[in-house]
């Protein structure tokens, strides 16, 4: 029997039992593969970098799945039509050159289904113009989203088409795979974030990819930019980063979010602070925080995202986290974004004690927040996990004259909170009270290394009323 023969028939076994990302996957690929599956989670979020052959992977994966669990529905989707015909067919065929005829899926294009000889399907569809329901159906096992930071609608594809057909499947699982969107402001990066905290989140960058030589990397680098540039970060190092030309906080960046995040223990004496953007239909956001003096910081300890509320709901919503944070320490001052009517109704309906914020010049208001965070002047509790979102992904649209609408609506509420807090917090007024500390017995404008014995004394003898 030849060695050639011989291989052909470990390629036939592999196949045959279904073992196929060992056999066509390269090490990076395995490590995506390893990741996907010691994770139990329904909904598994990698984000990739390029040429890292993560769509050679997921059409690997889905096969894989077809043929160890027979009668398996998989349902692959990309964000449209065009990208399946050049991308996902083509891949398909590629990985099948040598797949034994009898296990071998028949291709029904009108369909677009992949059918096995053991009942398995994968139907594949686009994302766009309605595609995307040509994978609906009564179940599901696998769901696969290729490039989803480019679905236009990735939250309709999921929530709407594929998740409802897992609730018969209760070991049913979603995968989504992409190189970081254009801007962060997508639904993808919202998918990935909630996955990091269920430690459902995989990341790859360029150097993990070792097809790819440490010379050849660096010459993308210079193409892409150099080592600082929006695309580099973005396409080779999967980073969700905002283009600095669209960005309202480029000074923003991971790194500086790093250290501006904090949980700081609060001082003993200091003058709260509560800053309200309005809305109903967009959201209502709202800030708490205080101005630390001995360390000349702004704090945001706590935030309030919220919309279609009455102000009744709402006045009582922000009452009680104030309550939470402070007990029974009122804000010195609230600013709340909204109309004439709107403020007169809080103050004299709600006994909710505001004024309105100087909002004359954005430009002007929006570069003082800028200078604060590139000075780190500015503390944000990690509690806040919507205004750290905000502070990083929100864009002026195309005039930047004012902010673009997010994905999720609004208009980057929680930022135009941070720009009303930073503009009107008190940063001059002392909070410790006059004389605190002092003892009159023993100071006298400086530290005594010695405390007066008979001092002491005399005052044990005569102890001064308060």
């Amino acid at each position: 029997m030849s060695k050639e023969f011989t291989n052909q028939q470990k390629v036939d076994e592999c196949w045959r039992r279904g073992i196929i990302i060992p056999l066509k996957c390269h090490p990076a690929q395995r490590l995506i593969h390893t990741a996907v599956t010691e994770s139990k989670s329904p909904l598994f979020v990698i984000n990739s970098a390029r040429r890292l052959g993560k769509s050679f992977y997921l059409c690997c994966y889905a096969l894989e799945y077809a043929i160890q669990n027979p009668g398996a529905q998989i349902k692959f989707a990309a964000p449209n039509q065009k990208m399946v015909r050049k991308i996902i067919t083509p891949l398909m065929k590629q990985i099948l050159v040598n797949c034994p005829k009898p296990l071998r899926p028949r291709f029904k294009s009108l369909d677009g289904v992949y059918e096995f000889p053991n009942g398995s399907e994968i139907a594949v569809a686009g994302t766009e113009m309605g595609q995307i329901d040509n994978l609906r159906g009564t179940a599901m096992d696998l769901g696969i989203i290729d490039e989803a930071g480019f679905a236009t609608d990735l939250e309709y594809v999921i929530g709407s088409v594929l998740l409802p057909q897992t609730l018969t499947r209760p070991n049913a699982r979603i995968i989504l795979a992409s190189t970081p969107p254009v801007s962060p402001d997508h639904a993808f990066v919202t998918y990935a974030q909630k996955a990091m905290d269920k430690s459902a989140y995989a990341k790859f960058t360029i150097y993990d990819n070792p097809l790819i030589t440490p010379e050849r990397i660096e010459e993308y680098k210079i193409e892409s930019g150099g080592g600082e540039s929006t695309t580099w970060r973005r396409e080779y190092l999967a980073e969700f980063v905002t283009s600095r030309d669209s960005a309202i906080f480029p000074e923003a960046s991971e790194e500086a979010m790093s250290e501006i995040v904090q949980d700081l223990e609060r001082p003993r004496f200091f003058l709260p602070f509560t800053a309200v953007d309005l809305g109903f239909l967009d959201y209502t956001g709202a800030l708490l925080g205080y101005y630390d003096f001995a360390n000349g910081k702004i704090v945001i300890e706590d935030e309030v995202l919220i919309n279609k509320s009455n102000s009744s709901e709402l006045v009582q919503l922000i009452r009680d986290r104030e309550k939470d944070r402070w007990g029974n320490i009122e804000p010195r001052t609230r600013v709340v974004d909204g109309n004439s009517l709107q403020i007169a109704d809080l103050n004299s309906i709600h006994k909710f004690s505001c004024v309105a914020p100087a909002k004359y010049d954005l430009v002007a208001n929006v570069n003082r927040v800028r200078i604060d965070l590139q000075d780190r002047r500015i503390v944000i509790h990690p509690r806040c996990k919507n205004l750290i979102t905000q502070v990083m992904f929100a864009t002026w649209d195309a005039s930047r004259s004012k902010f673009s609408r997010s994905h999720s609506g609004g208009h980057w509420d929680l930022v135009a909170a941070l720009i009303y807090l930073g503009k009107h917090i008190d940063r001059r007024t002392n909070p410790v009270p006059a004389g605190h500390g002092w003892d009159h017995h023993n100071s006298f404008g400086v530290n005594r290394k010695n405390t007066s014995g008979f001092a002491s004394t005399i005052q044990k003898l005569f102890p001064t009323r308060k």
